[in-house]
């Protein structure tokens, strides 16, 4: 229909007095979506290429309501605009005829559906004296990711020459400095020339956290349900940047998000350099978030819920009085990185290939065999002894080995693989990368023949401090070295019986019982933090007898046992101080009110350290900064998910008053 028919037709309708062009357009764009609900109540006879002249009840109301008219306006309306209507696309297909407008007749214009402007034209410099709005302008070319594929678009900045501060759509940036606007933007820009769509980076972060999904993975299915489609677009309009999504894009986009969030959740702004390279320029904030976390503990560090504490009466002299009974549970689980060779060395390595920090560096140049102070020798990792060599290349030759890379393929692939297409593994033959030391080997000389030997390690158990006496071999002196790198020994977590996981730390040399119990006290000592009265550990009869021989006061009114199930598997009945100090039946207060059964979930820590476990292999190849950035992410989103699901079985998740 002609503007002019249509106006003529429009002017005679007494109802279109106050009706404004907005409401008109709107009026006919959400028509064109009910099509299918408008013919279906119509007559059978009716055919479907023809408008009818009647609205259903429903569809007028819904039309009132969203466009702000009567429902009068709606019925009078609909016969002058049912034609028009009719012949007017849906959403989803006029979305896309607007994509391949912009394709043909836009792009040679360098004009894009998406364009990234700054979210202000004027100068927000308060030292800045230009009052006018900015009109020098850069654009760049980039590449937009998003849920329904990747497409060209301009990122435009703009420029104030009376301070120098440049304005881009995420960011200004200002004397070296990049400063991010307050709030999370619809697209996070993640390189110089690549934007991701936020809905797209809070689902692969929900990959992440649900999924154990890495980095890696996640470019992979992006790209194989988005490339071939993306490749011919962008060869055809002869677009200088690829739509090629690496897994450094991802993790970038994970951690922007992840500060992003974490600043807007403070009322404050992320500020990093924006000089240097761009995968280092996010170090700084991560490591300042997981100092925070390391002073001030987790967000919900003062949580407590009807699923992790109870109020009882307790008979006091004749008069009941009130007690509140919270109780903390304690695992480890083995998950690490690379870190110094130096035993308990807690310094982080310069580079994830080195075998040493800084401090120690100069240990490359000494033989590997513990106990050898003697130099290299020149492309070894040992000295001329003959012996020493031998071990070196015996060492060699089981790291190429098919059984080792067999195992090493299925190490790799730890509840969830790094690269589940499997690429990532085609480079594992050379050995070259995966020297991560995470079996216990030793050698055996007897005369001048050695031997190669190797147990798998067992996982965390608590030990105690003391090492026992060594032992001759019946096969000869023993010898160890250290020619890959080694690994921290554990993560130690800190879970309440209903699942919120209160703190978690990084055990270098072993899960020593001194260890645990140093974490728990300096976990319980940020400000906000809640003493719990009792605490549950596999080896909690060990932990009790070391904190009566040191004799520490905090101890003294917190309760130490084994949770139940080591209780029945993994203690001896005859065990009398166990069954005089550690026993959870002797604490009435942990039964419930018939003493069939007991008021808390003792065995939650083992279940989230399964959880946390399935991060091994996305895990094991970052430096310290990153791993805990990551760690303490994960364990922030998932308590968020464990909160709503407590408030849904009405336990009434909150937080505790300041002491």
């Amino acid at each position: 229909m002609l503007l002019v028919a249509l106006l003529k037709r429009l002017e005679r309708n007494p109802f279109l007095q106050t009706t404004t062009v907005s409401q008109l357009v709107l009026f006919i764009t959400l028509s064109a979506n009910l099509k299918r609900n408008i013919i279906v109540a119509q007559s059978s006879h009716h055919p479907s290429d023809v408008p009818p002249s009647i609205l259903p009840d429903s569809v007028v109301a819904f039309l009132a309501k969203a466009t702000s008219m009567s429902l009068e306006s709606v019925q009078c309306i609909w016969p002058l605009l049912n034609d028009i209507v009719w012949d007017f696309p849906p959403e989803s297909e006029h979305q896309q005829s607007t994509r391949d407008l912009f394709r043909l007749y836009g792009w040679p214009h360098d004009l894009t559906l998406k364009a990234l402007y700054p979210p202000t034209n004027c100068c927000e410099n308060m030292e800045c004296s230009r009052t006018s709005e900015l009109r020098k302008v850069e654009a760049r070319q980039v590449v937009v990711y998003t849920l329904n594929g990747c497409e060209p678009a301009w990122a435009i900045h703009l420029y104030c020459k009376d301070c120098r501060c440049n304005y881009h759509h995420n960011y200004y940036v200002c004397d070296g400095q990049r400063t991010y606007y307050k709030g999370i933007p619809t697209f996070l820009q993640v390189s110089e020339h690549r934007f991701v769509e936020r809905q797209l980076a809070e689902m692969w972060t929900n990959q992440h956290l649900f999924g154990s999904c890495s980095a890696t993975n996640c470019s992979t299915i992006f790209m194989t349900t988005f490339a071939h489609e993306a490749s011919s677009v962008f060869e055809d309009v002869g677009w200088p940047f690829s739509p090629t999504l690496s897994a450094v894009h991802v993790w970038d986009t994970f951690v922007l998000l992840a500060l992003l969030r974490d600043h807007a959740s403070r009322d404050e702004v992320l500020i990093i350099p924006h000089t240097g390279d761009q995968r280092n320029c996010f170090d700084m904030a991560m490591q300042e978030r997981n100092e925070r976390i390391v002073y001030h503990g987790q967000d919900e560090i003062d949580h407590y819920c009807d699923g992790c504490m109870w109020v009882y009466e307790e008979d006091q002299d004749g008069t009941p009085e009130l007690r509140k009974c919270q109780v903390i549970v304690s695992d480890g689980v083995t998950l690490g990185h690379p870190c110094c060779g130096q035993y308990r060395c807690t310094a982080p390595l310069q580079n994830v290939c080195d075998r040493f920090c800084w401090a120690h560096y100069s240990m490359h140049d000494v033989c590997a065999v513990n106990g050898c102070e003697q130099p290299v020798t020149q492309g070894s990792k040992t000295c001329n002894d003959s012996l020493h060599s031998c071990m070196e290349t015996m060492s060699i030759a089981k790291g190429k080995s098919a059984f080792s890379l067999t195992e090493r393929l299925l190490r790799h692939r730890v509840t969830y693989p790094k690269d589940a297409a499997g690429h990532e593994n085609e480079s594992l033959t050379d050995g070259s990368r995966d020297d991560l030391e995470e079996n216990h080997k030793w050698f055996t000389v007897s005369g001048m023949e050695v031997r190669h030997h190797f147990k798998r390690s067992e996982g965390c158990v608590g030990v105690n401090d003391e090492e026992p006496c060594p032992t001759k071999s019946d096969q000869g002196r023993e010898l160890r070295a250290q020619f890959g790198r080694r690994r921290t020994h554990n993560e130690q977590t800190l879970v309440c019986p209903c699942g919120i996981i209160i703190g978690r730390a990084t055990f270098f040399g072993a899960e020593a019982v001194s260890n645990v119990i140093d974490f728990v006290k300096k976990a319980f000592s940020v400000p906000r933090a809640h003493k719990p009265e009792h605490f549950i550990y596999d080896t909690a009869c060990d932990a009790k007898r070391q904190v009566e021989a040191c004799g520490d006061p905090w101890w003294r009114d917190v309760g130490m046992c084994v949770d139940v199930w080591h209780l029945l598997n993994k203690h001896k009945t005859t065990h009398d101080y166990f069954q005089k100090n550690c026993n959870p039946a002797d604490y009435l207060e942990l039964m419930n009110d018939d003493n069939t059964g007991w008021w808390f979930n003792t065995s939650v820590a083992e279940q989230v350290n399964v959880w946390l476990g399935s991060y091994h292999a996305i895990c094991r190849e970052m430096l310290p900064v990153k791993y805990n950035f990551f760690l303490d992410e994960m364990i922030c989103l998932r308590n968020c998910v464990t909160v709503r699901r407590l408030e849904a079985k009405g336990w009434s998740p909150r937080h505790a008053p300041p002491l």
